[in-house]
């Protein structure tokens, strides 16, 4: 279960893009990209020590140092500094191992509908949700410590819980670039792409002609075959009977040709891919929630506008031509 402590990223998808409001697959596969790319970037920028709105972290002080250089924790005073590896100076703060520290390994991600969440998840060594231990040097305390200077020393805020506006952007300009060079997948019909290939069309065998045989109708001998009809009486009517088709034998001569087999159309071949979209052409499908509904109402507005214009001019016609009616009083 992802822990209660962390930071959320949303309303940054392509909402008026069919391919992305059309299909559910597409919209886990939007969210799924964000939570990688936002975890890339929270990495990056813990990795260059800044807190979550991009401003530097407070630095160790000198008795921090002296730990870390020494590889001894400087609360319990015992070898190592770090369960995670050998302790390093020049490390940011919070991750004196650097990428194998807590703070930066045990960050992940979990897709929730549309939107993503980030947090820290259970660390083994010291039985607690890393996110708790973060959250509390979000605000900063007072700890007794024992080395290399028994006593108690306060510990600065350094919350690193969240994304900053430029973490953000970053996320949102790397995502919409994946999206214009992935959304064909899952375009509706029409647009040259499709989330499942088209199924290649069956190419039936033509019929073959069933063999003509000799029949008996009206005490008369006839050759049933397809396209056949049968010649009666005196006059030479030609004439067919239900379920069968038959031509009156005279020997091997047979009258009338069956008629030519049409061979069958040629499947119809699928749009090619189109190519990926560019980045401004994207753009338009990018619109925040907020500003979603204006758009519709606006689209809306519009056709209702002209189904009353159409409706007041039809109405003003027939009242021209004497085609109205009074209401009864």
């Amino acid at each position: 279960m992802p822990s209660p402590i962390g930071f959320e990223i949303k309303d940054i998808e392509p909402g008026l893009d069919p391919a992305y409001a059309l299909s559910r697959a597409a919209q886990h596969a939007f969210w799924n990209q964000v939570g990688i790319i936002g975890l890339r970037v929270k990495r990056l920028s813990l990795a260059r020590g800044l807190d979550k709105n991009g401003n530097p972290l407070a630095p160790i002080s000198n008795l921090t140092r002296i730990a870390r250089r020494n590889d001894i924790n400087s609360v319990t005073a015992k070898h190592p500094y770090s369960p995670r590896g050998r302790a390093r100076v020049a490390a940011p703060p919070l991750q004196a191992t650097g990428t194998a520290s807590r703070t930066y390994s045990l960050l992940r991600f979990d897709v929730r509908g549309e939107s993503v969440w980030f947090s820290w998840g259970f660390d083994a060594a010291s039985g607690m949700d890393w996110g708790i231990v973060l959250a509390r040097h979000a605000n900063g305390f007072t700890q007794r410590f024992a080395y290399p200077q028994p006593g108690w020393g306060h510990v600065p805020s350094r919350d690193v819980i969240g994304l900053s506006a430029a973490d953000i952007t970053q996320v949102t300009h790397e995502v919409r670039l994946w999206w214009g060079a992935n959304r064909r997948q899952w375009a509706p019909h029409g647009e040259g792409s499709y989330l499942i290939p088209p199924r290649k069309p069956v190419r039936k065998p033509p019929p073959q002609a069933k063999p003509a045989k000799l029949v008996r109708y009206n005490q008369k001998t006839y050759l049933s075959g397809p396209g056949l009809a049968i010649v009666t009486g005196h006059t030479g009517e030609a004439k067919r009977l239900p379920y069968n088709q038959l031509f009156q034998f005279r020997g091997p001569q047979k009258w009338g040709t069956p008629p030519p087999i049409i061979p069958p159309s040629a499947p119809s071949t699928p749009m090619a891919p189109t190519t990926p979209m560019t980045p401004a052409a994207v753009a338009k499908f990018f619109v925040p929630k907020q500003a979603r509904v204006p758009v519709i109402a606006s689209s809306i507005a519009k056709w209702v506008a002209i189904a009353l214009g159409l409706a007041f001019a039809g109405a003003a016609a027939s009242y021209a031509l004497g085609n109205h009616e009074t209401p009864e009083e």
